[in-house]
């Protein structure tokens, strides 16, 4: 299953129009090109329907053995944007459904997975359970991190996360075939475009 970047914009909006250079820069170039770093984007609509994505980008490694922690997402799930802003928006929303996206230039290492999975548990514990239950988390990711397995994307989608490909206006980064061939073959997903108006 794959997100396309023009379904989230029908989707979410037009403010994401102004970070398309952003991920035509990060998220279509090869990972490596891009200095190994990672690059990660919440996206969710807040009570009155506006977007403001939360961006996070890799810190400069000091540690390399604490690396996983300077990840844009292990950085974003721990940022105010996350922690206090994602769930005040889901208590305030009318919406029959909320989607929320969790968007990186590649698959999750295996500490981060598992705080994935902690994080959305954590959001939906603080939540009465009929605004939990209508709660959607996507993670869409460019292409596959070597160090991904398909035990840990299998994880993933058992707790509750909708895992998924990214396109971007119709081009995929070099990896995406290999995550989709992951996807397809390991998760047993449909080869087909996610329908944010559907999940």
């Amino acid at each position: 299953m794959y997100l396309e970047w023009n379904d989230m914009l029908k989707y979410y909006g037009g403010q994401l129009n102004q970070h398309n250079n952003d991920f035509n820069e990060f998220y279509i170039s090869d990972y490596s090109a891009a200095g190994r770093k990672t690059h990660a984007m919440l996206i969710f609509k807040n009570s009155t329907g506006v977007v403001s994505p939360f961006e996070s980008q890799e810190e400069p490694k000091l540690d390399t053995q604490e690396s996983n922690k300077t990840h844009a997402e292990n950085l974003l799930l721990h940022a105010k944007a996350w922690t206090d802003l994602l769930p005040e928006a889901i208590k305030q929303s009318n919406a029959q459904s909320v989607v929320v996206s969790l968007v990186l230039n590649r698959t999750t290492c295996k500490s981060c997975s598992d705080l994935l999975i902690s994080k959305r548990k954590a959001v939906l514990n603080g939540l009465p359970k009929s605004q939990a239950d209508k709660c959607k988390f996507i993670v869409a990711s460019s292409g596959l991190y070597s160090k991904t397995s398909a035990d840990e994307l299998q994880a993933l989608k058992t707790n509750g996360w909708i895992v998924a490909a990214l396109k971007i206006n119709g081009a995929t980064a070099p990896r995406f075939q290999t995550l989709m061939n992951l996807l397809t073959k390991e998760l047993n997903q449909e080869d087909r475009a996610l329908d944010l108006n559907g999940i």
